[in-house]
């Protein structure tokens, strides 16, 4: 990575957002509850550590996870600030914003974490520009993703249950 690092990141933040924003619109919709469970981390973890690692470099692709997830909470919050909402209880607004940042911040953790323990444990972090530590850092961050989607999931589904004996 060459020139300014705060243009690398706010550039690699814009472009994840909007290839990960044309990536669910294409290849969530086939797979209904299941695509937003496991397709959509999919394509949003592959999304910020391709643009992360090509305009930011190693450094600030956690800071690049975050990035997103800011950009991820406000869409969220500006689209549909009654989502939050739970049980007559009024929606806080921010929360989405602090929730999508939090877990995408984690995300960028384990990215960084999972490529540092490859690229020592291969060899790769010797070989400049090595992206195979990066790709397994993005599927360790896919994994949590996913498990997260999923319960959040599961959750709003219970939520919304019915359940015998009035509980």
């Amino acid at each position: 990575m060459s020139g300014n690092p705060v243009f690398g990141w706010a550039a690699a933040v814009v472009l994840a957002g909007l290839t990960a924003w044309a990536g669910n619109r294409w290849a969530v919709p086939p797979f209904g509850w299941w695509g937003v469970a496991f397709v959509s981390p999919a394509v949003e973890e592959a999304a910020k550590t391709f643009w992360a690692m090509a305009l930011a470099g190693g450094p600030l692709v956690i800071l690049v996870h975050a990035g997103f997830g800011l950009v991820e909470g406000v869409k969220d919050m500006v689209a549909d600030p009654a989502r939050t909402a739970h049980r007559g209880v009024p929606a806080v607004p921010w929360t989405p914003v602090f929730a999508a940042a939090a877990s995408h911040l984690a995300f960028g953790a384990v990215t960084a974490v999972v490529a540092s323990l490859v690229a020592v444990g291969t060899g790769a972090g010797a070989k400049a520009g090595s992206w195979w530590p990066w790709a397994a850092g993005a599927l360790g961050a896919f994994a949590l993703h996913a498990a997260w989607n999923y319960s959040l999931l599961r959750a709003m589904v219970r939520a919304k249950t019915p359940r015998k004996g009035g509980r």
